[in-house]
C-alpha cells in the first residue's frame, strides 16, 4: 500500500538549495500576488514589470549556474533538471525569435511558399528582394516573444529552484493567499462597487464581478488556475491532519470521521482552504463567462475522477463531497437564475454559431500556413484574410487558444 505523498520519501535526493533560490523564490510569489492585481497585466506598464523581474529571475538563473555548476540532479537518469524539460521551451523561444528576423527569401519560399506568395503580392514593408521574415507582423511576434521569453523563465525557475517541499508549500500558500484577497475584493466590488476597478479605474466590458481584471474572461482564468493550487494544498494539509491523529487508518473515512476532523483545533488551514475554494468557485459562475464555467466544470470532474481512482486520495472523497455541496449551496443562494440563464444561452445558435465560424476560417489559413505558422501574435492581422463573418469589428483573438498558437507558429512549434 502506498503511503500518502507528504510520506513518501524522494527517489532521487535532493541538494542543498543555493541562497539564490531565496531571492528567486521571493520573486517569483512577487510576480503571483503582483499579476492579478495590476488589471490582469492587459497594460504595457505592468507588462514592463513582468518583463523587468523575470529578466531578474533569470539573472539569478544564470549567476547561481555559474556557481554552483551543474551537480543538482533530479529524475531522468540523473540529468540536470533543467535540460530534459527547458530543451522543448528553449527551442519554441527559439523558433519564435526565428519568426521574427530577417531571413533568406529562400528559406521562407521552401518553408513557407504561401507567405511568399502574399507578402510579395502586398509588398509589405518588411522584405527586400533577399530578405523575408515568416512573421506577417514582425513588431508584435518580438513583442509577444518578450511575454513568452517571461513565462518561459518563471517555468524554469520553479523547475530548477522550488523543488524542496517548504518551497513547494510556500509557493502554494501564496497563491492560495492570493486567491483568497482576489475572492475578498470581488465579493466587495460587488456588495459595494460603482462599476469600477478599486473604486476609481474603469475598464472596457469590465463589471463588478471580474475583481481587479479588466476582462472577466481573465479573472476566470485565474480562478481556475488558483483553484487547482488551492484543491493541491487542501488535499496535503488533509493528508498531514489525518497523519497526526493517532487513530488514523488508510480506508475511506466515514462521516464521522470528517466532523471529527475538521472540528479539530488543528484545522483552521483546511478550513480557510475549503473556504477559499468554496467562494472560489462561487465567483467564478458569478461572473458569468461560459468558457471559464465549463473549464471549471471540466476539471472538476477529472479531479473527481482521480479522488476515486487513485487509492491515497480515495479516503478524502466524502470531504470533497462536503466541499461540492457547499459550492453549490453558494451558487444557488448567490446567483442561481443569472448563472442560469447564462448556460441556457448556449441553446441560442446565434450566440457561438460565430465563434464555431472563426474557428473554421482560422483552420484553413492553418492549412495555408501549416508548416512555419503567420508568426506570433499575428492572428488579428491575418484573420481578415479568411473571416467570412459580418462582424465588422477586427478580431483580436480567437477563442481556442490551440488553434490560435498553431496558426501563428505552425506544425514546427
Amino acid at each position: 500500500m502506498k503511503a500518502p505523498y507528504s510520506q513518501r520519501e524522494p527517489s532521487v535526493p535532493i541538494k542543498d538549495s543555493h541562497p539564490l533560490d531565496t531571492a528567486i523564490e521571493i520573486q517569483l510569489a512577487a510576480l503571483i500576488i503582483f499579476s492579478p492585481l495590476a488589471f490582469g497585466v492587459v497594460h504595457a506598464w505592468s507588462q514592463l514589470v513582468i518583463v523587468t523581474v523575470s529578466s531578474s529571475i533569470l539573472g539569478s538563473l544564470l549567476i547561481k549556474s555559474i556557481l554552483h555548476g551543474r551537480d543538482r540532479a533530479l529524475g531522468c537518469g540523473g540529468i540536470p533538471v533543467p535540460l530534459w524539460l527547458s530543451l522543448p521551451v528553449v527551442a519554441w523561444v527559439g523558433w519564435t525569435l526565428l519568426q521574427s528576423l530577417a531571413l533568406p527569401a529562400e528559406w521562407i519560399r521552401w518553408l513557407s511558399p504561401a507567405t511568399t506568395q502574399i507578402k510579395q503580392s502586398l509588398a509589405l514593408p518588411d522584405q527586400t528582394e533577399t530578405t523575408m521574415s515568416f512573421s506577417f507582423y514582425p513588431g508584435a511576434t518580438r513583442n509577444s516573444l518578450c511575454a513568452l521569453l517571461a513565462v518561459a523563465t518563471v517555468f524554469l525557475a520553479v523547475l530548477d529552484s522550488i523543488r524542496e517541499e517548504r518551497r513547494i508549500r510556500r509557493m502554494l500558500w501564496t497563491i492560495a493567499f492570493t486567491a483568497a484577497g482576489i475572492v475578498l475584493l470581488t465579493f466587495t466590488q460587488d456588495i459595494a462597487g460603482n462599476g469600477k476597478i478599486y473604486w476609481t479605474f474603469t475598464g472596457h466590458g469590465f463589471h463588478d464581478r471580474s475583481g481587479p481584471f479588466v476582462n472577466h474572461s481573465n479573472f476566470c482564468q485565474y480562478m481556475n488556475l488558483s483553484l487547482g493550487a488551492v484543491l493541491g494544498l487542501l488535499l496535503i494539509e488533509l493528508n498531514r491532519l489525518n497523519g497526526t491523529n493517532p487513530s488514523r487508518h488508510t480506508g475511506d473515512l466515514a462521516f464521522s470521521r470528517v466532523i471529527s476532523l475538521l472540528s479539530s483545533s488543528a484545522s483552521v488551514k483546511v478550513w480557510f482552504l475549503m473556504m477559499t475554494a468554496i467562494l472560489s468557485v462561487t465567483v467564478v459562475f458569478l461572473s458569468l463567462s461560459r468558457g471559464g464555467m465549463i473549464s471549471l466544470l471540466t476539471a472538476g470532474g477529472i479531479t473527481c475522477l482521480l479522488l476515486v481512482i487513485r487509492n491515497d486520495l480515495r479516503k478524502h472523497a466524502s470531504i470533497m463531497a462536503i466541499l461540492n455541496c457547499l459550492m453549490l449551496i453558494c451558487i444557488v443562494y448567490f446567483g442561481f437564475d443569472a448563472v442560469y440563464d447564462r448556460l441556457a444561452s448556449f441553446a441560442d445558435r446565434d450566440t457561438w454559431q460565430e465563434r464555431l465560424s472563426m474557428v473554421d476560417n482560422s483552420l484553413n489559413l492553418v492549412r495555408q500556413f501549416s508548416l512555419a505558422g503567420t508568426g506570433l501574435g499575428t492572428f488579428s492581422v491575418v484573420f481578415p484574410m479568411a473571416d467570412t463573418g459580418n462582424n465588422p469589428a477586427r478580431a483580436a483573438h480567437l477563442e481556442n487558444e490551440y488553434i490560435q498558437m498553431l496558426l501563428e507558429t505552425g506544425s514546427l512549434a
